[in-house]
């Protein structure tokens, strides 16, 4: 069945190459080269080459049959040794170089005639081939020399008409097989391969009117130049040394349109102007001159190869360049530029912010490894999701951006909590535990896309923490206002600490002998406004204002030392540094730089930490906290007892004083586990040699159970509540 199926296909083809050869041969353009009228561009050939590169093996028996048929046809009365040798003397080297190119460039070898218009190609079929065929007829008219007939192609005349018979083929196997490679695509290709070449030919029509009038412009100037060119008027002013203006025409022309649009428009120039050439070629001289724009046409058909090939590679690079700059280089995912065009492609779409607020604590200790390792296992976690993998994007900073399907919106929700709650996330090492927020909402594209997203991670960074996944569609009214008040505190906060508004109130830390120095808590002033730390703290770790402002209080508290106790060598005041600032490189001598400009000695001031876990592991906070040890700067380690790895911290850092933390004071009465935990902080503490410091105390009982535990300071209302330092 196969086979009847193969020879009904064969005996189809050969139908269509016989009309479609006899055809291309009456309207192959002539000329009359030393009296003989002679083909200058035989169109038959291109056909013959297009089909081979569009068909390969198949067309070999359908043409062979067809060329024979033509040659029937065309010579009636050449005998049919003649015919057969005339057909070898076309086929032949053709079939041998489609074979060669097949050994050198494998099976798909002719995978298209745009895509793959290489040298080899050119070369063997453009040059090669004709004179080997030249070579075979000139031996076959030593066979035929009485067959005026055949002086087509066995007449071996003078150097001009040679020349004129190897371009009469080269230039067709160039300029025309472009045109006759789509026509054999179209007929013999299988439905989707015709329909998707059809979408690229009307793709490469779009291309004149998508520039605006610069395409309708290149086509009417084009087609005026070929009409003057080939008005039956002679002319001498168009004559045929004007041609290079085309080719200009035609560079343009690639650079600025479709490339495979240009090679239709080529061919027909060409045929166009080979058709009529004695109306433009007006010389006495008109033989040379027609080889001399054969040459030439022949010469920038194979520059237009060339600019096409140029174009492809430049277009190919941009892609790849469009491709690069959608993906973040250095965790391997789509960036928030991907994410915008695919946005914009869908017209708008739904948005999940992934805010991951542990991270940015350790990016700021560990820095840009440690974020990009994280990001990079959670990229690893969903490449193993194929439904998940391609809508997770990153964005610059610690977050990441899921794009979500909206028809399965929840589905997809529970699918990147799951993935979430199942990675493990390690650092050299050690396992930390990511706390995940997630906001999502529906973006339009009529929306500005960085506000929208700054939306959602506001709603992301403001979500309660039992309250996992929350709707931009639900709280965006809230959402907006609360970011207006956010924006105005900022403000304030940014006025305050450029004009060092900061008040200072003193709490008593006191021992029962009556011994007594103050903790300094801090207030920002805007105006008649007092801002309270819950308030504006927030706003000075979000900005990365902690450093600045640590340091402005410290200074502040050293001029109350040096103008109110000169001279005074017991401490006075404990000042907190946030952990985001003890991380900082070269914090520790820009400290005590400050106590040498105010000449204020470093047993005054007690430097208290703030309980984080990431300190632990921070190279530049061992190196500020020894550093200020050295220099006399006592150390003390703010509400021990919550968070992680308390103990380790206590073992591991340089402390001179402990202080416990409130959780574990406001029960002591009642609460026996707080009365042990209370004694075994008290008992390691002594143990170090450390001064220890209970939190809220609120009531003489606390103190009293507290001083039998072993606590010798004491802190909260029941001792003294804050007062400012300067009246």
């Amino acid at each position: 069945m196969s086979y009847l199926f193969s020879a009904r296909n064969t005996a189809l083809i050969y139908f269509i190459d016989v009309i479609s050869l006899y055809l291309l041969n009456l309207l192959s353009p002539e000329a009359v080269i030393e009296g003989q009228v002679s083909h200058i561009a035989w169109l038959p050939y291109s056909f013959i080459i297009a089909q081979l590169i569009a068909l390969d093996r198949r067309s070999w028996l359908p043409l062979t049959g067809a060329v024979l048929t033509l040659f029937g046809l065309v010579f009636v009365q050449l005998p049919l040794s003649a015919i057969f040798i005339l057909t070898l003397s076309i086929l032949v080297p053709l079939i041998l170089s489609c074979t060669l190119m097949r050994n050198i460039k494998g099976s798909r070898w002719n995978g298209g005639f745009f895509l793959r218009t290489s040298r080899s190609r050119i070369v063997l079929l453009g040059f090669v081939s004709p004179l080997l065929t030249k070579l075979m007829t000139y031996g076959a008219g030593l066979l035929y020399t009485d067959t005026p007939q055949l002086a087509h192609y066995f007449y071996s005349g003078t150097e001009i008409y040679l020349f004129t018979a190897i371009l009469s083929m080269t230039l067709p196997a160039l300029a025309f097989t472009p045109v006759l490679y789509s026509f054999n695509r179209l007929l013999f290709s299988s439905q989707g391969v015709r329909r998707r070449f059809k979408r690229q030919i009307s793709a490469a029509l779009n291309t004149l009117r998508c520039p605006g009038s610069r395409g309708i412009a290149w086509s009417a100037l084009l087609i005026t130049t070929v009409a003057l060119f080939c008005y039956p008027v002679r002319n001498s002013f168009f004559a045929g040394y004007l041609v290079p203006f085309l080719f200009l025409i035609f560079i343009y022309g690639i650079v600025q349109f479709n490339s495979e649009l240009m090679q239709y428009a080529w061919s027909a120039t060409i045929f166009a102007l080979l058709q009529f050439n004695q109306n433009f070629i007006s010389s006495s001289d008109y033989a040379p001159l027609l080889v001399w724009l054969m040459s030439t046409i022949v010469v920038f058909t194979i520059a237009n190869f060339w600019l096409t090939f140029i174009k492809r590679s430049h277009r190919a690079m941009l892609g790849i360049v469009h491709a690069i700059s959608a993906t973040d280089p250095l965790t391997g995912l789509p960036n928030i530029r991907s994410l915008e065009k695919r946005l914009i492609e869908q017209n708008g779409g739904a948005l999940c912010y992934i805010n991951m607020h542990n991270l940015y604590l350790l990016d700021k200790h560990y820095g840009l490894s440690m974020r990009l390792h994280i990001k990079r296992i959670i990229a690893a976690a969903f490449g193993g999701r194929p439904d998940l993998a391609y809508r997770i994007h990153t964005i610059p900073g610690c977050d990441l951006l899921f794009l979500l399907d909206t028809e399965h919106r929840e589905s997809q929700l529970l699918a990147l909590q799951q993935v979430l709650r199942d990675l493990v996330l390690s650092w050299k090492g050690r396992v930390y535990e990511m706390n995940y927020q997630l906001a999502w909402g529906h973006y339009h594209p009529s929306e500005e896309f960085n506000r929208f997203i700054n939306k959602l991670a506001r709603l992301a960074e403001s979500a309660p923490e039992d309250d996992i996944v929350v709707a931009l569609d639900e709280r965006e009214a809230e959402l907006a206002a609360s970011i207006d008040r956010q924006w105005t505190l900022h403000a304030k906060v940014i006025e305050s600490l450029k004009h060092s508004d900061i008040l200072l109130y003193g709490q008593p830390i006191r021992t029962e002998q009556g011994e007594e120095y103050r903790e300094i808590l801090s207030r920002l002033r805007c105006g008649d406004e007092i801002l309270t730390p819950d308030r504006f703290l927030p706003v000075i770790r979000e900005f990365n204002l902690c450093e600045k402002f640590d340091l402005l209080v410290l200074e502040k508290s050293l001029c109350f030392l040096s103008k109110h106790f000169p001279g005074e060598t017991r401490k006075r005041l404990s000042i907190n540094i946030m952990p985001a600032t003890l991380v900082k490189r070269g914090l520790g001598m820009k400290v005590i730089a400050l106590f040498t400009r105010y000449r204020v000695a470093t047993s005054c001031a007690v430097i208290e930490i703030t309980e984080e876990q990431e300190l632990l592991h921070s190279d530049n906070a061992r190196e500020n906290i020894d550093y200020l040890s050295r220099h006399g700067v006592k150390i003390a380690i703010d509400d021990f007892g919550t968070g992680m790895a308390n103990y380790q911290r206590l073992k591991e850092l340089k402390a001179d004083i402990l202080k416990i933390d409130g959780v574990f004071i406001k029960d002591i009465l009642t609460c026996v586990v707080d009365q042990k935990i209370v004694r075994s902080i008290c008992d390691i503490a002594k143990e170090k040699n450390m001064e220890i410091v209970a939190e809220y105390v609120e009531t003489e009982e606390q103190r009293q159970c507290l001083s039998r535990l072993g606590v010798t300071w004491f802190q909260g209302y029941h001792i003294g509540k804050p007062v400012p330092c300067e009246p």
